[in-house]
C-alpha cells in the first residue's frame, strides 16, 4: 500500500485545543481508504458545524459528543430546517434543504457507528431492534439507515438486478461480438472489475498498470493463499467521483489476469501500433484502434449492443428484467449486493456490513449503502460462514466469470 499524505489531514479540536480523537479517527480512516482531502475536508465541516451547536448547549456549558441523544438531534434538526426569518424576524435557525439535512445527519451518524465499533463510544448508537439501550436509535429496515430526525424524502426506485442466467446470456453475446480472443479476454476482466469489485466506468477505464501487482508479488500472495490467507488484493483506484483514489479488495484471481493481459495482449498491441515504451499509456485497458487508452463510453456501448443482440438471440427468456435494459452500471449494482451478502454470512453485523460496503465500493452516504445491505438480505439464506470462506467464494466466483466466456470462446472456434 503506498504511503499517503496526510499532512493536510484536519484535526477536530475542542474549545480548549484539545483532539476530539473519536470523531477525528474517522476521518483519518476516510483518508487512508482513498477518500481525497477536498472530501475529508468537507465531512470535516459538517461534524466541525455539529460540535459547534453541542459547544452552546446547556447555555454555553456544552455537551460531549459521546453524550449525544436521540433529543439531541431532533433540537439539532429544528435548528437547521427551521426558517431562518418569521415575520421578518431572526430566528437563528438555517433554513437549509432537506436533502442537505439528511445528508449531513447520514455524516453524523456514519461518524458515530465508526467510532461505535472502534471503541471510542460505548452506547452511543445502534439498531433499535436489538433491544440494547442506545442513545442514538437507528433502524435498518425497508432499505435504509433511519433515524426519527430523518425528513422523508422521494426514494429512488428500488434496484432491478439481473439473474445470473441475464447476465450469463448479455456476456456469451459480448463474446461473439469480438473475433479477436485478445480482446475477448480485456472485456471478460473488464466485466469482472464491475460485476464482482464493484468498479464504475470510469473507475475501470482509469485504472493504471503501476497499480497492478508484478508477477513476483503475485506469485508471493499465492503461496501466502496456499498456507490459509485470504484471496485478495488491496489495490489502489482512481475515484470516479469527488476524485482521490481509494483501496479496492480484489480476488487474486482477477489480479493475475490483469498482470497477464498488462504484459502480452497489452504489450503486443503496443508494439504494433509502433509505440515505443517511453510513451505507453499509464491505462491498463487500451482501444485496439488506437492504442490509446479505453473511454468509458466504449464499455457502455459493447454491453448495450451485446444486450440487444442477447435479446434478439433469446426472444423467449423470461429474466429479472428485459435483456435490452442492462447496462454496466447494473455490474456494479450486483458487485455491491453480492458484497453485502458475503460481508453477513462472515459473521459482520448489520453495522459493520455497512460500514464494509461503504469502504469496499466507495459509497459516501450511509442510506445509500443500506439500500444494497438490504437488497442483499432479501436474498441471502440465514447461515454464517468466516471471512477466510467468505474471500474464497468471492475469489472462486471471479475465477467463474474470468473462465466463462474463454470456454464459450473455445466452442466456437470448434
Amino acid at each position: 500500500m503506498p504511503d499517503e499524505d496526510i499532512s493536510e489531514q484536519p484535526q477536530l479540536l475542542d474549545r480548549k485545543g484539545a483532539v476530539i480523537h473519536g470523531l477525528t479517527a474517522y476521518l483519518l480512516h476516510l483518508r487512508l481508504n482513498g477518500r481525497s482531502i477536498e472530501t475529508v475536508k468537507m465531512y470535516a465541516r459538517i461534524l466541525l458545524d455539529f460540535l459547534r451547536t453541542l459547544a452552546d448547549a446547556h447555555g454555553g456549558v456544552g455537551l460531549p459528543w459521546q453524550e449525544v441523544g436521540d433529543n439531541v438531534l431532533a433540537v439539532w434538526k429544528t435548528h437547521l430546517l427551521g426558517p431562518r426569518l418569521v415575520k421578518n424576524t431572526i430566528t437563528g435557525n438555517r433554513g437549509v434543504k432537506a436533502q442537505t439535512y439528511n445528508y449531513r445527519l447520514s455524516t453524523i451518524l456514519a461518524s458515530f457507528l465508526h467510532a461505535e465499533k472502534n471503541g471510542w463510544a460505548s452506547g452511543l448508537i445502534g439498531d433499535r431492534s436489538t433491544g440494547d439501550p442506545y442513545r442514538v436509535s437507528i433502524s435498518l429496515e425497508a432499505g435504509s439507515v433511519r433515524h426519527d430526525s430523518h425528513v422523508t424524502t422521494v426514494r429512488k426506485a428500488a434496484i432491478q438486478l439481473p439473474t445470473e442466467r441475464d447476465f450469463a446470456l448479455v456476456d456469451a453475446e459480448s463474446g461473439r461480438l469480438r473475433k479477436s480472443r485478445d480482446l475477448q479476454k480485456r472485456d471478460r476482466a473488464i466485466v469482472t472489475l464491475m460485476r464482482k469489485c464493484t468498479l464504475r466506468r470510469s473507475e475501470v477505464t482509469g485504472l493504471l498498470v503501476s497499480d497492478v501487482p508484478s508477477r513476483r508479488r503475485i506469485k508471493i500472495f499465492e503461496e501466502a493463499v496456499r498456507n490459509g490467507a485470504a484471496p485478495l488484493l488491496q489495490i489502489w483506484v482512481n475515484r470516479a467521483k469527488r476524485g482521490g483514489r481509494r483501496l479496492v479488495p480484489m480476488p487474486l484471481s482477477l489480479v493475475s489476469e490483469l498482470r497477464e493481459h498488462i504484459d502480452r495482449p497489452r504489450a503486443e498491441l503496443l508494439r504494433r501500433k509502433g509505440i515505443p515504451p517511453s510513451d505507453w499509456p499509464e491505462e491498463v485497458f487500451l482501444s485496439s484502434k488506437t492504442g490509446g487508452a479505453l473511454g468509458p463510453q466504449s464499455i457502455t456501448n459493447w454491453i448495450k449492443l451485446a444486450a440487444k443482440g442477447a435479446e434478439k438471440r433469446n426472444p423467449n427468456h423470461t429474466g429479472a428484467i428485459p435483456l435490452r435494459s442492462i447496462h454496466p452500471h447494473l455490474d456494479r449494482h450486483s458487485a455491491i449486493t453480492d458484497l453485502g451478502i458475503g460481508s453477513l454470512e462472515s459473521g459482520k453485523s448489520e453495522q459493520e456490513a455497512l460500514l464494509f460496503l461503504m469502504e469496499a465500493s466507495g459509497i459516501s452516504r450511509l442510506d445509500t449503502a443500506s439500500i444494497y445491505l438490504h437488497l442483499g438480505q432479501g436474498l441471502l439464506a440465514a447461515q454464517s460462514e468466516g471471512h477466510r470462506k467468505m474471500a474464497t467464494k468471492w475469489n472462486d466466483s471471479a475465477a467463474v466469470l474470468l473462465k466463462r466466456e474463454r470456454r464459450a470462446s473455445k466452442r466456437r472456434r470448434g
